[in-house]
């Protein structure tokens, strides 16, 4: 959390990284979180090629990227949530532990 906030409730899009040292990891990627679903269509628009399902597959109007997560990364990610509190509580510890030991250092 931020301010009484939880993370990725702030501006119109936030992002999340699931890179091997966050908190949760899928082994690369990330997520984006939104509450307007115009938003949220063009961002799943951008993240599937651009592929419209309204029109010809494979008929591109504009580029795209290929951002989808596997079943397998989903998997992977999913089986961490259980143990998150966990992982938070080990880095605030070492977060602490940093700032004890680093205080008085010149130029921190």
């Amino acid at each position: 959390t931020c301010l009484g906030r939880p993370c990725g409730s702030f501006g119109d899009i936030s992002t999340m990284s699931f890179y091997p040292n966050k908190h949760i990891t899928t082994g690369e990627g990330g997520m984006v979180l939104c509450d307007d679903p115009d938003l949220a269509e063009r961002c799943q628009q951008l993240r599937n090629l651009c592929f419209d399902p309204k029109k010809r597959r494979f008929v591109h109007e504009e580029l795209g990227w290929n951002y989808r997560m596997t079943n397998l990364q989903a998997a992977l990610g999913l089986g961490q949530l259980s143990h998150l509190e966990e992982a938070v509580s080990r880095k605030r510890e070492i977060g602490r532990l940093y700032t004890k030991l680093l205080e008085g250092c010149p130029g921190l």
